[in-house]
């Protein structure tokens, strides 16, 4: 879908119940390495929920690991700030 619309800027916002299951975060890189997502997007995620935000830097951390430029936020305003910056979405 976003090779056919030219779009490579991804957002994602979570309300969780509870933290992400470690596994999952290996999940998540795997699948969207399956899915070709790489370099040219850059992937913001927002968990909303203070008390399922644990897992948060660890999934982070598993997909930028795998070269994917993915950051995690508090806020869908911070994600939405970083995900429109100009700045290399691999060095910050």
């Amino acid at each position: 879908m976003c090779k056919k619309h030219d779009c490579y800027f991804v957002l994602g916002v979570s309300n969780a119940p509870e933290p992400m299951p470690t596994m999952d975060g290996y999940e998540h890189a795997e699948l969207f390495l399956e899915l070709e997502i790489d370099g040219k997007y850059r992937i913001a995620f927002a968990e909303l929920n203070d008390d399922a935000r644990d897992a948060t830097p660890f999934v982070e951390t598993v997909m930028i690991n795998r070269g994917l430029p993915d950051r995690a936020f508090c806020t869908e305003e911070e994600a939405r700030q970083w995900l429109f910056s100009e700045s290399d979405p691999t060095k910050d």
